[in-house]
């Protein structure tokens, strides 16, 4: 039963990863420096984030509930998710605003994010909508060449 929960934690896991994996990637389609760096970071933490619930899974089905390495490697998970969505969070407002934005924003868009179910029905319209601006603004550039 311990194992067949920790693959359910594994796979919602995993969707949540791809998704943000997904958002950061189509903010940063250029080749600038900002935009390689912060691929290289998103794909780092992404495995981090992969590496740390796959210990976590292992920790739990071999021992489940016992123990303190089983809470660190939980609460290791668990910052690493964290400054992930943030990260993601963060991009995301700077892309939107045109520049740095207000750190309430940031949260705002990291809670929306962090409840997943929440975020898909109110944060993937706003994701939609940002997109189409960039396209438009990457459209008007090229014309303008």
């Amino acid at each position: 039963m311990a194992l067949l929960s920790a693959l359910c934690v594994f796979a919602c896991n995993g969707i949540v990863v791809a998704w943000i994996y997904a958002i950061g990637i189509n903010l940063h389609q250029d080749d600038s420096e900002r935009a390689v760096n912060f691929r290289t970071r998103l794909k780092q933490l992404c495995l981090w984030d992969m590496v740390s619930c796959i210990l976590w899974m292992l920790a739990l089905a071999l021992a489940p509930f016992s123990g303190k390495f089983f809470i660190y490697l939980a609460a290791m998970h668990a910052l690493v998710a964290a400054w992930l969505m943030y990260v993601v969070s963060r991009e995301f407002i700077y892309f939107e605003r045109e520049g740095k934005g207000v750190f309430i924003e940031t949260m705002g868009v990291f809670f929306h994010i962090y409840y997943f179910a929440y975020g898909i029905w109110f944060f993937q319209p706003r994701m939609q909508a940002l997109m189409k601006k960039l396209e438009q603004t990457a459209g008007q550039v090229e014309k303008a060449a």
